[in-house]
């Protein structure tokens, strides 16, 4: 069975106002979750629809599993 793939961006709670990216369901996460670590996931249509039942995967969990070194960027101002 083929494993799925999927890309990763590590974002703050500003990201997808900044951007106008409306999310579909469920909320942008605060500062204060950021702040004690709640582990928070956005994922795309595509791949709710794929791996959830009915697409709803809200509630659900996703286990990552790191195959290259993660990269980090330079903040954008």
């Amino acid at each position: 069975m083929e494993q799925p793939m999927a890309s990763i961006n590590l974002v703050n709670p500003g990201y997808f106002a900044v951007l106008r990216i409306p999310l579909l369901q469920g909320r942008v996460w605060n500062e204060t979750e950021n702040h004690d670590g709640a582990h928070v996931a956005v994922i795309n249509r595509t791949l709710a629809q794929r791996y959830f039942p009915n697409g709803d995967a809200i509630g659900h969990a996703v286990k990552l599993r790191r195959t290259a070194p993660l990269r980090f960027y330079p903040r954008q101002t």
